[in-house]
This record gives structure tokens, C-alpha cells and sequence, in this order.
């Protein structure tokens, strides 16, 4: 049987469960959100925290620590002393395991009426047969979904098509080699999600294989809010042009979403990071975005020095309208293109015609020209995140577990 304070380190480390009213026992973080927590112990001289995993403490001298990642597995010790001299070790004074929490996440998904459950382990067919998801034509526009991956890893794209509000939480999508003649690049998505009219939230995927080449397709031209929370995709691929149409990105979208929110993305790119065209095929209202927000994401190339990437940014608006929509980086990173064709940069803008900027480190970035401004790009960082990947393999995939909201 456990310990009381093994239980409480269990329920924490799994899901931050403490209530803000309930009497934290040593060793059990409390006030848990997706980015700070209340630190206990038995001494409330000073804490140490880091990341699992990781050996690098930062220190404290209040209880309360903020700026973490969200969805992520923290290691905290109480302290005694300050300085060099402090002594550190449990919060509970016994059990290493007792400092230990993770925080939530930012967007909790959407309220479901009534939804209809979709489990893809009823479905060993599906490869061959999408419809139970919508790949036949589309979900009813007036019910909500759960969809869930089956639990060994689908080997082929996930094609939800339509529905109302729509939740997914983990899996593992691998696109195997599938060496088709000619190339078709339906085959290589991850997740293409199209079409729906609330809010679709995708959280705790894996995405990986041989010959995926776009993670996640976003044809959403019906006013949709679309939110991605801990999202890995690994090595995704190209052979552009030999594979024709199919353009590698870490996140593609050519039609809307209304509101797109992105919190906890890894992507290894061969070819482009993020490729924003909502209006690519229609400048309505509903293409048009109210908000992109893109939080604690990192990008790089994997293929060096073969590789072919180009741009980790790309935006396109078409050419009637002089502004932009709004969108925000909060703790994103990347590292630049290839070193050939003048392309060693990580930003390009498109407006009535094709126009790049060549960055020599990161910050603001503007337009060259003074046709048609870009206006300027938030800021960013160049390298990747002092404490590693924001997404580890080991955190999503089949057996994933939100820590919730």
C-alpha cells in the first residue's frame, strides 16, 4: 500500500490534482496551472526546480514559481541555507519521488453535447476506409466527436472532415514508405482537419514515419477554432518538386481557422516550418483570422547538410487587403534554413509578389520592400530552448495522458 505521501507525489506528478483549497501535505505542489505552482515542503528557506530530466536547477527564494512550460514533468527540492552552503534535498524530507508535479495545459477543449466516440481500434480497416471520421465526405455539422487513435500506431492520415466541436488527446500516426508512383500527397499528411464549425482540439500526438512529409493540414474555411497543445512531429520529409504538389511544413494551412492556437509543438523540418495561407483559395470572413497565437514551439532542420530547408515562417494574404492578422509568439525557436541560394534566414513574407527578408539573428522583422508592407513579425529566437525540446516523444504517442487544464 502507498504511503500517504507517495500517493499525494502520484497524483501530482500525474495531474497537479491538489485543490487550491485543499492543505498541501510536504512534497506536494499545489496551485498547479499550465505555468507556475506553489512549491511546498519542510523548510520554506529556498526551492530548487528543474526539469525532469534535465540537471540544470534554477533557484528560489519564493514559494511560488512561474514562467514554466505548460503539460510538462518538474523536480523540485526544498532548501536550507542560501549560497553555496544551502543544502537541498526532499520537500517531504524522506522520499525522492515526493518533489516531483507537472503542469496543465493552457486550452482546455471544448464543452461536448452529447458526443458521438469514435475509436479508431474498432475500425482495423481504416486505412482503407476513412468514413468513419469523415473522410468520406464529412461529420454531421451539428454533433460533437470524441476521435480516438487506435492503440498501436496508425500508418496512415488522420482525415477528419466536418462535425461541430471536435476533441482528439493522444496516439501515434507514422506514415510509413509508402513509394507510390506517381506520388499522391494525401498519403503523407498527419492530421488533416477540415471543415469544422466549433472548435477542434488535437493534444498529445505523435507524429512520425518514413515518408510523412505535412504533420498537420488545416482546411478550415467555415469559421473554426482550432487548438494543438503537445504536438511532436519528427522528421518530416520531402522531395519536393518530385513529389509535385506536396510542400513539407510543420503546420499548413490553406483556408482559415477563424482562430488558430498552438501551445507545446516540436517539428524537425526538411523543408518549411510554418506555412500560414488562410486565404489562399478565398478571402471571406471565415478565412480570415481573428487571432493566431503560438506558444513554446521549436523548430529545426534534421537533414543537414543535404537537406532542402528553406523558411521555418511563411505567411500569404492575398493582395486586396494591406494588413495582416494578428498573431502572437510567446517562447518560439528555430534555427535558420540551409546555408545555399541566399536563403539563410527563417522568415519570408508574400504579398503580390515573392519578397524575403535575409535575418542575421533573430528579433523584429520587416518587409525590404516598400510595396505592400509585411509589417513585422513577432519576435523569436534563434537555437532551440535552453531545456530541450518543449514536446519529448516519450510525453505523447499511444498511452498518453492529459495532466489537464
Amino acid at each position: 500500500m502507498l504511503s500517504l505521501a507517495a500517493a499525494l507525489s502520484a497524483c501530482v506528478w500525474a495531474t497537479g490534482c491538489l485543490g487550491d483549497d485543499d492543505e498541501a501535505a510536504p512534497g506536494a505542489a499545489r496551485e498547479v496551472t499550465h505555468e507556475s505552482a506553489l512549491l511546498t515542503g519542510s523548510t520554506e528557506a529556498s526551492y530548487r526546480y528543474r526539469l525532469a530530466g534535465s540537471r540544470a536547477w534554477q533557484r528560489s527564494l519564493q514559494a511560488r514559481i512561474s514562467g514554466l512550460r505548460p503539460g510538462t514533468r518538474y523536480v523540485y527540492e526544498a532548501c536550507t541555507g542560501r549560497g553555496p552552503a544551502a543544502e537541498c534535498g526532499p520537500p517531504d524530507g524522506e522520499s525522492a519521488e515526493s518533489g516531483r508535479f507537472q503542469t496543465r495545459l493552457r486550452y482546455p477543449p471544448p464543452e461536448l453535447d452529447s458526443p458521438t466516440t469514435v475509436s479508431l481500434d474498432s475500425h482495423p480497416d481504416y486505412c482503407e476506409n476513412s468514413s468513419p471520421t469523415g473522410g468520406d465526405g464529412g461529420l454531421d455539422d451539428a454533433k460533437d466527436y470524441v476521435i480516438e487513435l487506435p492503440s498501436t500506431p496508425l500508418e496512415c492520415s488522420l482525415d477528419v472532415r466536418g462535425g461541430r466541436n471536435v476533441v482528439i488527446k493522444g496516439g501515434d500516426i507514422r506514415i510509413p514508405n509508402i513509394n507510390e508512383s506517381p506520388r499522391n500527397p494525401e498519403l503523407h499528411r498527419g492530421l488533416y482537419l477540415s471543415n469544422q464549425t466549433g472548435t477542434i482540439h488535437v493534444e498529445g500526438v505523435r507524429l512520425s514515419g518514413d515518408e510523412l512529409s505535412v504533420p498537420i493540414v488545416l482546411n478550415q474555411g467555415r469559421g473554426a477554432t482550432v487548438q494543438l497543445q503537445q504536438i511532436r512531429a519528427e522528421r518530416i520529409f520531402t522531395d519536393y518538386p518530385n513529389w509535385g504538389p506536396l510542400h513539407a511544413d510543420c503546420i499548413q494551412t490553406w483556408s482559415g481557422p477563424n482562430v488558430l492556437r498552438v501551445d507545446g509543438y516540436t517539428c524537425s523540418t526538411d523543408y518549411f516550418g510554418l506555412q500560414l495561407s488562410p486565404t489562399q483559395y478565398s478571402d471571406d470572413e471565415n478565412n480570415w483570422p481573428d487571432l493566431m497565437e503560438f506558444r513554446h514551439m521549436n523548430f529545426r532542420p534534421w537533414r543537414r547538410p543535404d537537406d532542402l530547408t528553406r523558411f521555418m515562417f511563411w505567411r500569404t494574404r492575398v493582395s486586396p487587403r494591406t494588413e495582416w492578422w494578428p498573431m502572437t509568439f510567446d517562447d518560439v525557436w528555430t534555427e535558420p534554413g540551409y546555408q545555399g541560394g541566399g536563403t539563410d534566414s527563417a522568415l519570408t513574407c508574400y504579398s503580390a509578389q515573392f519578397k524575403a527578408t535575409i535575418p542575421a539573428n533573430g528579433g523584429v522583422w520587416e518587409e525590404l520592400s516598400s510595396d505592400q508592407s509585411c509589417a513585422s513579425w513577432p519576435r523569436f529566437s534563434y537555437g532551440q530552448p535552453p531545456g530541450g525540446d518543449f514536446v519529448r516523444a516519450r510525453d505523447v504517442g499511444v498511452g498518453y495522458r492529459t495532466p489537464g487544464y
